[in-house]
C-alpha cells in the first residue's frame, strides 16, 4: 500500500474486509459471510540502530578515508553497517550538510550515497546535519591525518 493509507502521524492501520462465500449447487444452498482484519504497518526505519562513525583518517591507506553512511565492504567482507535510517512514510532522507567550527558549509549532498573525503581541511572536529522530512540528526566528525 501507499503511504496515504495511514492517518497523518500514524504508522499503522487496520483494514476490515468482508467476504461472502456461497454454494447454491446443492438442494440445501449454503452461504457464509466472514470478516478478515489486516494490520498494515509502515516500514521500520531502523533509527535505534543508527550509529554513524565519528572519526575519519583521509591519509590514503584506504581505511576510513571518507565519511559515508553506507554499508562498507572491504575485500568482499561486510565490515561496517552504518546505514542511514531507511525512508518510510514517516520520514524521507533530504540531505546532509557538513560545517566547520565557525559554521562555514564545507560539503552538502542530497544523495543517500554521499561520500565526504575531507578535501582541503585540516585535522579537527567538524559538524554534520542530516535532514529527514520529519527529523534532524546532528553530530560531529573528527578528521585525523
Amino acid at each position: 500500500p501507499e503511504c496515504n493509507v495511514f492517518e497523518k502521524g500514524q504508522s499503522e492501520a487496520v483494514f476490515t474486509y468482508e467476504f461472502f462465500l456461497g454454494d447454491d449447487r446443492c438442494f440445501n444452498a449454503k452461504s457464509i459471510v466472514f470478516e478478515l482484519e489486516v494490520l498494515v504497518k509502515d516500514i521500520d526505519a531502523g533509527e535505534e540502530f543508527f550509529l554513524p562513525p565519528n572519526v575519519i583518517t583521509p591519509n590514503g591507506d584506504h581505511r576510513n578515508d571518507f565519511f559515508a553512511l553506507e554499508e562498507i565492504d572491504f575485500d568482499g567482507h561486510k565490515i561496517i553497517d552504518t546505514g542511514l535510517p531507511i525512508d518510510n512514510c514517516q520520514g524521507e532522507f533530504r540531505g546532509i550538510v557538513i560545517f566547520n567550527r565557525w559554521g562555514k558549509e564545507l560539503f552538502s549532498s542530497n544523495s543517500r550515497d554521499f561520500r565526504w573525503f575531507a578535501d582541503n581541511v585540516s585535522s579537527g572536529v567538524y559538524f554534520y546535519s542530516l535532514r529527514y522530512s520529519n527529523r534532524l540528526y546532528t553530530g560531529t566528525i573528527t578528521v585525523r591525518f
